[in-house]
């Protein structure tokens, strides 16, 4: 699927809202796979169903999922079920329909993946329940249908009619299958007073007509021995299924049956109805009777009424088993995701955890190494020594290097934990940026490039842990100084007033190599840089602006980029003017929960 990168919404907005800017970017795509989907199980809805109608079907199952992204309103998805129910979709094509959006949340951006199948499994399973809901009454209005022609030809046979609808009544009040073929073969033998009688359903591959309920003992024999008939063959019930059209067999007149049952003795007369459900035959049922041409035309008349509800009834159990295993299959996926998302979350603990450990045991050695490189440094300057200046200087750099990656690696896994605490102060914003500006003109130099300033001096004091703010600030100016030979770099410090709040913006502008369009999905990911040649080249560990970012998290902001491949970058650290307000609270101040791509509070 070719997913747009242009609904990527940023870290600080909602889930419900990029994952609908995310749908919306890629709402062409989607309709496509709904109408794909659709196209493949065609001949599983009603006839009315066509194909010219399947794109208006996909729009507006994209539709109904916006609008209940938008709402969270469950009355939407809900009355959705019930229009698709009404339009002649079968359950297969809605189930369909929730597969394919499932597949297409797999390959959303990996933050939105588990919010996006969330919502969706809600979504569908509020579709779902509209759709059962409005077949049940489908079900109900084709019964009463049935009903009605059986009032109808009353005037004919009352009392059989009566002792027909009795037997419907009987069989549709049942859901579970096996309960359902066996109370419908005794009411019928009962209330028809017959011999024996039996139901068969079809296999899967339409070769066999199984028994699946008899009354009696003789039947309770070929249950359990497993009786079949051949479709198509010389059995009545064969025959039927076969054609589709009741068949009577008498013992009587010119076209008499010797019928060869020796389970069941003295049969007269035997009669068997198809049972079809949309138009295709599933099975029959087969009555015998001791009584000598028992059976009429205007028998098979009521006993297709019979045989009608009771395929409906059929269907009905069927479709329960099947939403009953559906629900019993969501419950147990919803399990094993809660269970996936506890381990996750104790494995990212448990890694944590190690790496606040490991950095400290780390830091203590190096911090000497470094000390003691120094003290070398020293001794061998004061003895003259020139050749080893050299490679201490390159020991007491590397140690530096790798504190300094320890540290952020620290830092990185103590907001993970919700373990970073804030010092909250008010301090001078300009006394902050002449810093860093001091701290970081070597770098600037470095390249041969030049920094512009532009600062408000009016801008005054901002509340925030000013180590953070600081540390923030420098990683922006050095990537800009690494990423930029002979060209400028411009900070800004601007004030801004959104409503009743008010932000302090730190805009880092470049003239460097720029960030494609695909490395800025990745740009603020943990031990990630553009690519390998970039590593390469300019060094670092991918940590700097993941950490950055945290930071400001951490402080109620965010740190945004745009950029331009060849042209250069633009980085904006926004911040709360006070940010013990949004916080709330003053003074050092600990995180009480770890940040995965969220503003902390």
């Amino acid at each position: 699927m070719n997913v747009s990168t242009s609904a990527l919404a940023l870290s600080s907005t909602p889930p419900t809202h990029q994952i609908r800017a995310w749908l919306l970017a890629n709402h062409s795509e989607l309709q496509s796979r709904y109408v794909q989907a659709l196209r493949t199980i065609l001949f599983t809805n009603r006839p009315e169903i066509r194909p010219s109608v399947l794109t208006r079907i996909a729009q507006t199952e994209v539709d109904a999922l916006l609008a209940f992204i938008d709402t969270v309103d469950a009355e939407v998805p809900i009355v959705h079920g019930q229009q698709l129910c009404r339009s002649g979709l079968s359950e297969e094509s809605v189930l369909q329909l929730g597969q394919t959006t499932r597949r297409v949340c797999l390959v959303m951006p990996e933050e939105l993946r588990l919010p996006a199948l969330e919502v969706v499994e809600g979504y569908h399973s509020l579709v779902m329940r509209g759709f059962i809901q409005r077949h049940k009454t489908l079900i109900l209005e084709e019964q009463e249908r049935i009903r009605s022609a059986l009032q109808r030809t009353l005037s004919r046979n009352a009392v059989q009619m009566t002792l027909a609808a009795n037997v419907a009544r009987a069989a549709t009040s049942i859901l579970d299958l096996n309960e359902l073929l066996q109370s419908t073969t005794e009411l019928i033998r009962e209330q028809f007073d017959l011999y024996y009688v039996s139901i068969f359903l079809m296999d899967e591959a339409e070769r066999w007509a199984i028994l699946q309920a008899s009354s009696g003992v003789p039947g309770q024999t070929m249950l359990r021995r497993g009786h079949r008939l051949k479709v198509g063959g010389d059995s009545l019930v064969g025959l039927c299924i076969a054609n589709g059209e009741p068949k009577i067999a008498l013992d009587v007149g010119d076209r008499a049956v010797i019928f060869n049952t020796p389970l069941i003795t003295d049969i007269h007369s035997e009669m068997a109805v198809p049972l079809i459900s949309r138009s295709k035959v599933i099975g029959a049922i087969a009555i015998q009777s001791r009584r000598v041409a028992a059976f009429s035309e205007q028998d098979i008349a009521i006993m297709r009424i019979v045989a009608d509800q009771l395929a409906n009834a059929i269907e009905n159990a069927r479709l329960y088993e099947q939403v009953c295993q559906e629900l019993v299959d969501r419950e147990r996926t919803t399990t094993e995701l809660f269970h996936a998302k506890e381990a996750a979350e104790t494995a990212n603990r448990a890694k944590s955890t190690f790496l606040a450990t490991m950095s400290h045991e780390l830091r203590t050695p190096l911090t000497a190494i470094i000390g003691y490189s120094e003290l070398l440094q020293s001794e061998i300057e004061q003895l003259g020594v020139e050749e080893l200046i050299s490679d201490l200087s390159k020991i007491h750099a590397a140690g530096n290097h790798l504190l300094a990656l320890i540290s952020d690696i620290l830092d990185l896994s103590k907001i993970e934990a919700g373990k970073m605490r804030m010092y909250i102060e008010d301090f001078s914003i300009t006394t902050v940026v002449r810093d860093v500006i001091t701290t970081i003109q070597p770098l600037i130099d470095k390249n041969a490039n030049t920094l512009v300033v532009k600062v408000d001096e009016s801008l005054g004091t901002i509340r925030a842990d000013q180590t953070k703010v600081r540390q923030a600030l420098f990683n922006l100016l050095s990537n800009a100084a690494k990423f930029t030979e002979h060209g400028t770099i411009s900070l800004g410090v601007t004030h801004e007033v959104l409503r009743t709040s008010e932000w302090i913006l730190f805009e880092v502008r470049d003239t460097g190599i720029g960030i494609s369009s695909e490395q800025m999905r990745h740009l603020f990911k943990e031990f990630t840089q553009a690519d390998a040649s970039t590593t390469r080249r300019h060094g670092g560990t991918g940590l700097g602006l993941a950490l950055s970012r945290r930071m400001c998290q951490l402080m109620g902001g965010d740190i945004t980029a745009t950029s331009v491949l060849g042209v250069g970058s633009i980085f904006t650290i926004r911040l709360p003017i006070d940010v013990s307000a949004v916080l709330g609270g003053q003074g050092a101040l600990e995180t009480d929960r770890s940040l995965r791509g969220a503003t902390a509070v």
